[in-house]
């Protein structure tokens, strides 16, 4: 298919690519697209910000008075889209790939086809089968068999068409055969793309000992020099950062990239777009400069929009050597818009727009679903966030000028449900695979049309339904029909039934969001955070008090498979750990075999015992023994002598309950009663399942478990002797099973237990037996308030996620303490309680897990290091 015209791509990326220099005509370059997005400068190259030349507009809008009658004049805005475009066709969109002209292949889609027939291995179709990926998209089809037969290839499809399986499995198995030195390197133009992709290799690649690093900007870059020195597997960069390590690094870090032996560009209409400010392509030339030639490599473009840049290089005479490139393009001719994509328009006046996006939010139809909306510019993005916020929505944002630790937390709150809404600009509006986005509102209109698409393309994914509305005002006429024209159909009009937008606006927000407007640009101008909520206080007894915080700007991390339980290798990660910071391991055996690890010195005056709960995707385990190893020198470094035990024990689901709680009442005996080690503070602390049985143990303590199955062992406390503290991360319980939202919900995470049972596990694992089979998975506490009488702790920290039934059940529990210590005084328990704003009940945990991933300490492992300090 040979173009019409120039190619677009300058000389240089094009020999570097797919062939060799001596086969690369000469080319000019007469781009003059500026980009879609209008944000405002940025010096990061990895963003998608735009640097277009065009004129400015003031950062933010003046405020005016509103007045009825200057608002109803605003509102007079003449249709401006039947006229000028015909109706076009409206192309429905089928499961048959384009055919692939240059490989003189079609590919058609077959719904029986498995990954197995495409010569995927086993444990690869394992690993894809667990994320819930059954049956290979089209482009998938298309592709992995060609790649593997060692293939260049151009792969053109709609977004949302699962893009990144589609290189990242051949490269995995392909990898599996030689796992030696960096064997690919993906470039990407963004860095929360290029942690996405991460994530999923990292989850595809879960059953191998795969080792990959994620290189980008906004990160220290001596740990990359680092990571990149000791020759991992796979490289995710962004090109600009990437770069930098080449112009910077030394040999002995870049040296390894010499030897790559697959290259993917993902979103390669945006890495080789050229002639506009904000290029990535010079970026792109010196990371090309490093890798192996054409020949020498396998080299893989994949992009939802074939733009000439890309398209040139599938018509370039083929390398001596090497098959022809192969080319799949899947609905790249129907413009990549799913037909399960409703794309409306609603006319609004620019004076009011924001009045406009407050009552549009609030309707029904949008109320619940989870929300994209784009501006053009970063001020755009950070004045909508505080208003909204300002307005009591849950939103969060995402653009260049946020620090990278921040957007990285923001994404995951977004991804978590914890925001609803997530105000962007297009550095989220490439290849972001957000499933549950229901709504996609083009606050400002993009001057490209590829990148509404781009856009709009964050919904109706994998088959899903979803909308798209774009904000018209009048001087928006020509964007418009330039997006019509492209996307071939006609914008229809936002209407919901018995919906008056402008009624709304006039009757219930022109007063309201006018004063919201000057508190967003006063808290703009002074530089304050967006609006935070308040912290509320739950009196326990005199001289006690517990904060129920209910939202914070923190982050958190969604894992791609959260349904996906790993049991974690303690004894393996703790030995990791030990000869990662120099320590000899050490370890007590417990009567039955069970192993007992230290940290730090063994059998200090302050004694820290940890429960380790289970993991997702992410190396919980190692992260929490780390934790630990922290949590130690913390309290070495204030002059107090400690240290921690941690049990392992087996936390696969099915595990034999109670055997966990029998492993540590066992523990507790073995280090009070046969070392005769008495610390003058203890501290017992557990995470998800691991909190869990922190409960457990202390509730067995002072009411023996009753198990008849499996006996668990009396604990005798010293005389005197308490806890000094108990910490509970992301706890998988609700404390009151009476609570109104537990009964209402039901809630998945809590089952009931029988009216009158005096004992509850508040456990994972099998159903007990003296339960006659009524409780499983997940226990609740007993709702007595007689059962917190005496128990043998002086304070409690509890760390969770925002849940209805967690949230309820805290505060009734609050009462029970309080009503139990009657009278108590300076004996009374002390309680804080700190909610994380997610969906989840283990947003606390995965915080922790990403801020070791990241070695960017977060929020809950600051809370907990100074917790525990404090106490001992």
């Amino acid at each position: 298919m040979a173009p019409s015209t120039k190619v677009q791509a300058r000389p240089a990326p094009g020999k570097q690519l797919l062939h060799d220099a001596s086969d690369f005509p000469d080319q000019s370059s007469n781009s003059s697209s500026e980009g879609s997005g209008s944000e405002s400068d940025s010096l990061d190259s990895d963003s998608l910000d735009s640097h277009g030349s065009r004129k400015r507009r003031k950062v933010a809008p003046a405020i005016e008075m509103e007045e009825d009658a200057t608002f109803k004049s605003a509102l007079s805005v003449p249709s401006r889209f039947k006229s000028k475009i015909q109706a076009p066709t409206l192309v429905q969109e089928d499961v048959t790939e384009k055919h692939a002209e240059n490989a003189g292949i079609s590919v058609s889609v077959d719904r029986q086809t498995s990954f197995a027939s495409l010569d995927v291995k086993p444990w690869l179709v394992g690993a894809l089968e667990r994320m819930a990926i059954n049956r290979p998209t089209g482009i998938q089809k298309g592709c992995i068999p060609e790649i593997l037969k060692g293939r260049d290839c151009i792969g053109g499809s709609r977004t949302g068409s699962g893009k990144t399986v589609a290189f990242a499995v051949p490269i995995l198995q392909t990898w599996a055969e030689d796992p030696f030195g960096i064997f690919a390197v993906v470039l990407t133009p963004t860095r929360e793309l290029a942690l996405q992709i991460y994530e999923q290799i990292k989850a595809i690649s879960s059953p191998q000992q795969l080792k990959a690093v994620l290189i980008t900007g906004g990160s220290d870059m001596r740990p990359q020099a680092t990571a990149l020195a000791q020759r991992p597997h796979i490289v995710i960069a962004t090109p600009g950062r990437l770069a930098d390590h080449i112009r910077t690094s030394g040999e002995d870090t870049i040296c390894g990239l010499r030897r790559v032996r697959m290259v993917v560009l993902d979103e390669a209409d945006r890495l080789l777009a050229s002639g506009s400010v904000g290029s990535m392509l010079p970026d792109v030339e010196e990371c090309f400069s490093i890798l192996p030639s054409p020949a020498k490599r396998q080299t893989l473009l994949f992009t939802a929009t074939i733009t000439p840049e890309v398209r040139a290089l599938k018509d370039m005479p083929r390398t001596p050597g090497k098959p022809p490139v192969f080319v799949c393009e899947v609905d790249t001719q129907k413009l990549a818009i799913p037909a399960q994509l409703r794309q409306m328009h609603l006319q609004v006046p620019v004076t009011h727009r924001e009045h406009y996006l407050h009552m549009f939010l609030l309707t029904d139809v949008n109320l619940q679903k989870s929300v994209i909306i784009f501006c053009n510019r970063t001020a755009t993005a950070d004045y909508l966030t505080h208003l909204l916020r300002l307005l009591e929505h849950r939103v969060t944002a995402l653009h260049s000028k946020l620090p990278q630790r921040q957007r990285i937390d923001n994404l995951g709150r977004f991804r978590a449900s914890a925001a609803r809404i997530l105000v962007a600009t297009d550095v989220a509006a490439r290849g972001l695979d957000i499933p549950e986005v229901g709504l996609v509102i083009n606050y400002d209109i993009p001057r490209d049309p590829d990148d509404y698409i781009h856009r709009v393309g964050r919904t109706a994914r994998a088959g899903r339904k979803g909308d798209a509305v774009t904000f018209v005002g009048q001087r928006d006429v020509q964007l418009v029909q330039a997006i019509e024209g492209r996307v071939g159909r006609e914008l229809e009009r936002w209407e919901e039934e018995g919906v008056n937008l402008e009624t709304r606006v006039v009757r219930e927000a022109l007063k309201l969001v006018g004063e919201k407007k000057r508190e967003a640009m006063l808290e703009i101008e002074e530089g304050r955070e967006p609006h935070q909520q308040q912290v509320l206080v739950v009196p326990l007894a005199k001289g006690h008090g517990a904060g129920l915080e209910l939202a914070g700007e923190v982050g958190y991390w969604n894992c791609p498979c959260r349904d996906s339980y790993v049991n974690p290798p303690t004894d393996d990660a703790y030995r990791a750990i030990c000869k990662k910071r120099g320590q000899q391991p050490s370890s007590e055996v417990l009567s039955d075999g069970t192993l007992a690890h230290w940290i730090g010195k063994p059998h200090a005056s302050n004694l820290l015992i940890n429960f380790h709960g289970g993991g997702f995707v992410m190396p919980a385990s190692e992260c929490m023994v780390d934790f630990m190893f922290q949590v130690v020198g913390v309290l070495e470094r204030e002059g107090k002598d400690a240290s921690c035990l941690f049990l392992s024990y087996d936390l696969a689901p099915g595990a034999i309950y109670p055997r966990q709680l029998q492993q540590a009442a066992s523990l507790l005996n073995h280090v009070l009663h046969t070392l005769h080690y008495a610390p003058s503070s203890i501290v017992i602390s557990g995470d998800s399942a691991g909190a869990n049985l922190c409960v457990a143990l202390l509730s067995h303590i002072s009411h023996p478990h009753p198990s008849a199955s499996l006996p668990i062992p009396a604990v005798t406390l010293p005389e005197k002797q308490k806890f000094k503290g108990i910490v509970l991360i992301s706890p998988w319980i609700s404390f009151d099973t009476a609570a109104r939202s537990y009964v209402e919900n039901a809630w998945k995470d809590c089952v009931s237990i029988p009216s009158g049972t005096s004992w509850s596990s508040a456990f994972m694992g099998s159903p007990w037996p003296h339960h006659d089979g009524k409780d499983s998975y997940n226990e609740a506490l007993s709702a007595q308030p007689e059962w917190w009488t005496g128990l043998p702790v002086s304070k409690m920290l509890i760390l969770g996620g925002r849940e209805e039934v967690l949230r309820d059940s805290i505060i009734d529990f609050a009462a029970k303490v309080r009503a139990g210590t009657e009278g108590a005084g300076d004996d009374a328990m002390g309680l804080e309680f700190h909610v994380l704003a997610g969906e989840y009940h283990d947003q606390p945990n995965l915080d922790l897990q990403i801020g070791y991933k990241e070695k960017d300490e977060g929020v809950m492992a600051k809370m907990v290091k100074s917790w525990i300090a404090s106490n001992f």
